[in-house]
């Protein structure tokens, strides 16, 4: 429907020449394919699964409901329907987003000679843009639903709400016995890694892993309540500025490949510093609100579930239901990952289609964009499959604690251990120094 929209407002002469009876039915049909196509996948993992139970929690059955019933593990339609789930949604999001941005620059244009034209766009857009609107406010009321009631009710210990100074135990690791100290070389090793990066990968790795190391080796679990919400603003600002700052790295890499004549009367020192404060700002900005619902907030337990401290991790133990953070939570997630999604798929395609072009002529572009680019899409990469994996462990109950526990923070540590290996495999300049403060020695030939 969004493409019809896009058809009968930026070409409303040529709408019945394009828009055939013959594509409509095609386009109809092959939405509803699609569909039947993803759905069938989904359910086809249901066969030869055994089921060890009958109680269904819910008034309607679901794929998830029935294998929540299974009697083992379900990897393979968990990891499908996530990715499904997270393609289609994403995907549609884009077409709609960029039919529509297309119509609004038309109706603007046309609109300033033809008042008529940018009234037809809104009678014509609107009843389409409120049902999406209204899809996606039901889904969201339903995941908000299950994160602010049923959670609240199942993780609130006690009724009294408790007074400060409030310490918290974290759930920590379950260490064998002495193995405590192997842990905490590993997790030193890994903190000396994380030295060698970026002040982003440093703040995630400085709030975690000290504490942990600490954990490893003394068995301390507890942790003051200022701390705690140190720690929680820390993870999570990392969370949101390394997406920032890939973003605003994609713009870098775009201007790089598609202007390389103008970068550096584009990309100024000014512009480079103003991107980069941008980066930073608008993550602290987004992570400072989220955490200003935690004023006045009761708490009522001091049992933390995981290994480090976390907004929704804290905000389990309040006294009462706090669905403003949720929702707030959910959209910031939503709309901060695929802002990002959009910004750096739009930079890519645009380098790809310059490098095509210019490629053809010059093959040393398309060696020089795959050297620009790759860096910086194998650590969006590597965050995402990340991400990824911090999703689908919680859809494992068979996944022993340890290894759940372990992955909630895999992103805090892999990407910022492996970031300096690849930029320094791909930079030469990098390189060069490197190899600079290890001389070969030529020995003569006897």
């Amino acid at each position: 429907m969004a493409y019809d929209r896009y058809v009968a407002v930026c070409e409303p002469l040529r709408y019945h020449a394009i828009m055939t009876s013959a594509r409509l039915h095609t386009c109809c049909a092959l939405a509803w394919i699609v569909a039947l196509l993803l759905i069938a996948v989904l359910f086809a993992f249901h066969l030869n699964v055994p089921l060890c139970g009958q109680r269904i929690d819910h008034v309607y059955c679901s794929n998830r409901g029935i294998l929540n019933l299974a009697c083992i593990p379900t990897p393979t339609n968990n990891i499908y329907g996530l990715a499904m789930t997270w393609t289609l949604s994403t995907g549609i999001f884009i077409i709609i987003a960029f039919s529509y941005i297309q119509i609004l620059s038309a109706s603007v244009k046309q609109g300033r000679n033809d008042k008529s034209v940018r009234i037809k766009a809104v009678q014509t857009c609107t009843p389409h843009l409120v049902v999406y609107v209204l899809y996606e406010i039901a889904s969201l009321v339903i995941i908000v639903s299950y994160r602010s009631i049923l959670l609240w009710m199942e993780n609130k210990t006690t009724v009294t709400p408790l007074t400060q100074p409030i310490v918290f135990e974290l759930e920590g690791f379950d260490v064998p016995p002495g193995y405590g100290p192997f842990l905490f070389f590993l997790a030193l090793f890994a903190y000396i890694v994380v030295l060698l990066g970026n002040v982003c990968d440093l703040l995630a790795a400085t709030a975690v892993l000290p504490r942990l190391m600490i954990h490893f080796l003394m068995g301390q679990k507890r942790i003051a309540y200022i701390l705690a919400i140190a720690q929680a603003f820390s993870v999570h600002t990392y969370g949101a500025a390394v997406q920032t700052v890939l973003g605003a790295m994609a713009y870098d890499r775009y201007v790089a490949v598609c202007e390389p004549l103008r970068y550096h009367a584009i990309m100024t020192s000014a512009r480079l510093h103003t991107c980069c404060a941008l980066a930073w700002i608008v993550a602290l900005l987004l992570i400072v609100v989220l955490f200003s619902f935690h004023i006045n907030v009761p708490l009522c337990g001091q049992r933390i579930n995981g290994v480090c401290c976390s907004n929704r991790g804290i905000l389990n133990l309040a006294c009462i239901p706090t669905p403003t953070n949720n929702i707030y939570g959910l959209a910031m997630t939503w709309t901060l990952s695929t802002g990002i999604f959009i910004i750096i798929a739009f930079s890519y395609i645009r380098i790809l289609s310059a490098s095509a072009k210019q490629g053809r002529n010059y093959k040393s572009v398309r060696i020089k964009a795959v050297q620009t680019c790759t860096p910086h899409l194998v650590v969006y990469v590597l965050y995402e499959i990340a991400a990824v994996i911090i999703i689908v462990s919680y859809r494992f109950p068979s996944l022993s604690q340890n290894i759940r526990r372990f992955f909630s923070i895999v992103t805090m540590i892999l990407p910022p251990a492996i970031n300096p290996i690849i930029y320094g495999l791909v930079s030469k300049e990098l390189r060069s120094s490197i190899i600079k403060h290890f001389p070969t020695k030529v020995h003569p030939k006897s």
